[in-house]
């Protein structure tokens, strides 16, 4: 095994050790922890697009507030809180256009609603019904499973270049790799559900939202690439050896995130579920 397998896979091991930490522990603690990592996230993002303090707080504040306000259940007070972030970015581009570009605040409104916004499905899903923390799972297996078989598939087998002028390593081949890895991994979940929580998988079912999960996956990776290619950074960080920063290991999850939580809430609207 290569040195740079050596680290991914260890860096993975503690990542996924701190996870499952997270993942069992009660809401309040995932609340917490997955606000911390959307936040430090966001930071990576504006940090790659080199903004300076007053924007860069500004964004991380303002994500922060209108999380908060989210949290609470009270559309009418979140619409004012975004209204509200809105119009300040938008003071900001006036009185301070010399430095800061209207480009500069699209990217910042951007950031607030795909990077902290989309992850923070990840909690929602938790709480949605007794499937919850199966439904949570779910998100990563897409997500990660994808990571893994797009990478081990397109290190061995990959040939034919997938998007070379974005990412130059991916594959057609590791796409593929990555798809299967990802339906595989969401039936074996539905097994473990049987087996545990004596559920009633519907085994086709999860083996599409593993397909489409996956391209999702894809498509976020794929999207941070673009972005990092811009700014021109190989990583938006390095909190993870062999895996960059926390925005690199979770471009993938982002996209699904939101992805998972409408399929399972509309599943339920209609008296059905994937477990």
């Amino acid at each position: 095994m290569s040195k740079d397998i050596t680290v991914r896979v260890v860096s993975a091991i503690i990542g996924l050790i701190l996870f499952f930490i997270v993942t069992f522990a009660n809401q309040l603690i995932l609340d917490l922890v997955l606000g911390v990592l959307i936040l430090f996230m966001l930071f990576e993002f504006f940090h790659a697009f080199k903004f300076g303090f007053l924007l860069s707080s500004v964004g991380l504040v303002g994500t922060a507030a209108l999380l908060c306000v989210l949290s609470l259940g009270r559309y009418d007070f979140f619409v004012f809180a975004l209204v509200a972030y809105i119009v300040l970015l938008g003071a900001i581009s006036i009185f301070r256009h010399e430095k800061i570009s209207f480009t500069d605040i699209a990217a910042v409104l951007f950031a607030t609603v795909y990077v902290g916004f989309f992850p923070s499905f990840i909690a929602r899903i938790r709480s949605l019904d007794e499937n919850g923390l199966y439904y949570l799972f779910l998100i990563f297996i897409c997500a990660w499973m994808t990571d893994t078989g797009a990478y081990f598939c397109g290190r061995f087998f990959g040939k034919h270049k997938l998007a070379p002028n974005i990412s130059p390593k991916k594959t057609v081949e590791g796409a593929i790799g990555g798809i299967v890895c990802a339906v595989i991994g969401c039936i074996v979940l539905g097994v473990v559900a049987y087996y545990i929580n004596d559920a009633s998988p519907r085994y086709v079912a999860l083996a599409l939202v593993g397909v489409a999960g996956s391209c999702l996956a894809q498509l976020g990776d794929l999207f941070a690439s673009l972005v990092k290619r811009t700014c021109g950074v190989k990583d938006f960080g390095n909190i993870m050896p062999g895996h960059g920063g926390a925005l690199d290991r979770f471009d993938s999850v982002i996209m699904v995130s939101p992805f998972i939580y409408y399929v399972c809430l509309f599943l339920a609207e209609g008296g059905m579920t994937l477990l």
